[in-house]
């Protein structure tokens, strides 16, 4: 039986060996991953969104897959373009 992707991602990671390079991989794909949200939240597709931004929809598509790492201008003007606010925290590592 399939798994639901969402639900996958949630599921702990056990394997010792494998957690320091999944926590790393996490903290990236953070980004990427409230950009989608943001987006979808908005019902915007990223043809849609790039529209809105004024750039190409491959702009949003490097930016969704964590190919590209969106500046705070960028985070700032995404959020307006759907509806969002950006948060940013430091915690203790």
């Amino acid at each position: 039986m399939a798994v639901p992707l969402e639900e996958y991602k949630s599921r702990p990671v056990t394997d010792a060996v494998v957690q320091p390079d999944y926590d790393a991989l996490a903290h990236e794909s953070r980004i990427s991953f409230e950009l989608i949200k943001a987006r979808r939240r908005a019902g915007l597709s990223q043809a849609q969104l790039a529209e809105r931004l004024g750039t190409i929809p491959s702009a949003i598509a490097r930016l969704e897959s964590g190919q590209r790492m969106p500046s705070i201008r960028m985070l700032l003007r995404i959020a307006k373009a759907t509806g969002s606010k950006v948060q940013l925290r430091f915690v203790a590592s």
